[in-house]
Parts: C-alpha cells; sequence; structure tokens
C-alpha cells in the first residue's frame, strides 16, 4: 500500500464523557477518513511522536488507498500535559480538538460511569472523587484549554460544543473533515443512528459486569461489529432503574463538596467560552 508522506492529522484530546466514543465511531465510517480501529484509546503518543509509516498499522481497516486523513481520538491526553510534546512534534499535526460539555454535567456522567463500571453503587460522590479524582479535574477547562492555547497555538485549537454533538452528530463529522477535503462524499453517506451512552445503573451489576467483559473478549475474537451487534439486542431487553434517582443523589451530595464547587465556576468559564467564540 502507498503511504500518503502528507496526509493531514487531527487528535482529539477529550476530556471523558463528553462523547469521544460516539465521535469515533462516526469517523469510522467515513470513506478517507482512519482512525485507530478497534479501539479509540490506541495511546498513540505515550512513548513519543508517531512516524507517518507506523499509522495504518493502528487503523485496521479504515486506512485504505482512499485515506486522505487521519483522527485520533483519545481522552487521557486531555489531563496528560507530558504527552502534548509527543502530538506537537509528530510531522502532519494540524489541529487538537476538545470538546466542551458543561463541567456539572460532565462530572455527573463521570461518577456515574466509575459506579456502573466498579459497581460501586453504594459510595458517595465524594468517596468516588476520592478514589478518582479525574471526576473533577477533567472538567477543568479554565486551566487545560487555555494551557493547550499556549502550548500548541491557538490557531491549532478546536472547540467542540457537547450539544452540537448531540443534536447534529453529522454537521460535526463534517466540519472536522472539512481540512481533509472530504464534504462532498460525506453529503452522499448515510451514517449510522450512535446513541450517546445513557448511564443507566443495571439493576443486575453483577451479571452487567460480566457480559461487559465477555463482551470486551469476544471483541478480539469475532471483531467489533458482530459483537456490537448481539450486544445492542441484549441491551434492548436489559432491566434498568435508578438513572434519575442516582442522578439526583449525586448532585445533592454534589452541592456539600467543597471540590464540586469549583465546577460551578467551569461552567460559567464554559459560557463566556462559546458566547466569546
Amino acid at each position: 500500500m502507498t503511504l500518503k508522506p502528507n496526509i493531514p492529522i487531527k487528535v482529539v484530546v477529550g476530556p471523558r464523557k463528553c462523547g469521544t466514543t460516539t465521535l469515533h465511531s462516526l469517523l469510522s465510517q467515513v470513506p478517507g477518513i482512519a482512525v485507530p480501529s478497534p479501539l479509540k484509546e490506541a495511546h498513540l503518543f505515550d512513548l513519543g511522536s508517531v512516524a507517518k509509516d507506523e499509522l495504518p498499522g493502528f487503523c485496521g481497516k479504515t486506512w485504505s488507498e482512499a485515506t486522505r486523513g487521519f483522527v485520533d481520538v483519545a481522552t487521557h491526553y486531555f489531563s496528560q500535559e507530558e504527552l502534548w510534546p509527543n502530538i506537537k512534534e509528530t510531522d502532519g499535526v494540524i489541529e487538537v480538538v476538545v470538546i466542551v460539555r458543561d463541567p456539572v454535567e460532565r462530572a455527573v456522567s463521570h461518577c456515574m460511569h466509575q459506579m456502573r463500571i466498579k459497581n460501586l453503587w453504594h459510595l458517595t460522590f465524594s468517596d468516588i472523587v476520592d478514589l478518582y479524582p479525574e471526576v473533577i479535574t477533567d472538567s477543568s477547562y479554565s486551566v487545560v484549554i487555555p494551557n493547550l492555547k499556549a502550548f500548541f497555538g491557538e490557531g491549532s485549537l478546536r472547540l467542540i460544543e457537547f450539544k452540537r454533538l448531540t443534536s447534529d452528530p453529522m454537521a460535526v463529522v463534517s466540519s472536522l473533515c472539512g481540512d481533509f477535503e472530504l464534504v462532498e462524499s460525506l453529503s452522499s453517506i448515510s451514517l449510522e443512528k450512535n446513541q450517546m451512552n445513557l448511564g443507566f445503573r443495571p439493576r443486575f451489576p453483577w451479571a452487567y459486569s460480566a457480559l461487559r467483559g465477555v463482551a470486551q473478549t469476544s471483541r478480539s475474537v469475532l471483531g467489533v461489529t458482530p459483537v456490537e451487534l448481539i450486544k445492542d439486542v441484549l441491551m434492548t431487553g436489559w432491566p434498568a432503574s435508578g438513572h434519575s434517582v442516582t442522578k439526583n443523589k449525586i448532585l445533592n451530595e454534589m452541592s456539600e463538596d467543597s471540590r464540586a464547587q469549583a465546577l460551578v465556576q467551569e461552567r460559567e468559564y464554559i459560557a463566556q467560552l462559546i458566547e466569546n467564540g
């Protein structure tokens, strides 16, 4: 396969619980766009800058002769500034992307995510933050965004609103792919429906955790698509409960946690950022 030496690269750095999984899934369906596959968290830049001839090995079937651009979607780069030089020093990186979500909503979603995957429903918000400080720190936009602008240059940083991603994902994909000159092909394709993670509390968490482990193992044997189809069928009838109750409980606990107070200020920062943007 002939490698295009001038292929442009974009890096979506997160943060977590802002729709990066959905965005990765959408981009992986766009002809001409290569993404890490089958999993988005490929940790490309953890060990250093990446050479162009290394990219196809991370992309699976999303890399082809028609590839016009590469997009890495990973969440841990948002909070790990020590890895930013590896991104900056990689030849071809033209843009770094951050998805901005209401900081309080993002923290609640992150908290519920940890409760769900670790079966920690009995813990309080404060307990979860003690175990996973990123529930708070990944909402620190007012710290990270200025640092990203200073490091990569304001012209190399793109901000995407989470609300826009959820309400009009096709517009977000079109905007991201604009530099790859794929607008015409985008207008002619139909992306499959992708739902955001609803974060329901499973009624039988032990069984949910076991099935989740089976799904992760099966992806490496059967491939991603068959496993996701099976999972969609099973989860359609899976009993769920406690979503709104748990969310309200967390919000009440956050009002009494001093660390969560900073999220209100972050919310004001995001509102001003969007208004001025």
